[in-house]
């Protein structure tokens, strides 16, 4: 969007690019989440991701689940090797996380 991308923002690209997961806290909760599609919605860096392990405020089902989040809220960001899932409709709906697309999982 503005041309500065920050380092979190770099760092969830590297880890959709090479399939890895992405640790992190996002409001006060740990969370192991799988980055599918990454951009900007209303100008802000957001991100789609299949949230596979740690906490979440509405539950977390035992097969993971979909969470769109605005990377400035995540915080202790980490990338790990391990087991990248997808979930149920992302090849047969279309996302609406994220308006202007910089890279997704094809």
């Amino acid at each position: 969007m503005n041309g500065v991308l920050t380092f979190t923002f770099a760092q969830v690209k590297h880890a959709l690019l090479q399939r890895k997961l992405v640790f992190a806290v996002y409001r006060g909760l740990q969370r192991e989440m799988c980055p599918h599609v990454l951009g900007w919605e209303a100008g802000k860096e957001h991100a789609l991701f299949f949230q596979v392990g740690g906490s979440s405020s509405q539950g977390l089902p035992l097969g993971g689940a979909w969470r769109c989040l605005n990377l400035s809220e995540l915080s202790d960001v980490s990338i790990h090797d391990g087991p990248w899932r997808t979930g149920a409709g992302y090849y047969d709906n279309p996302q609406a996380c994220v308006e202007e697309i910089d890279v997704r999982i094809p």
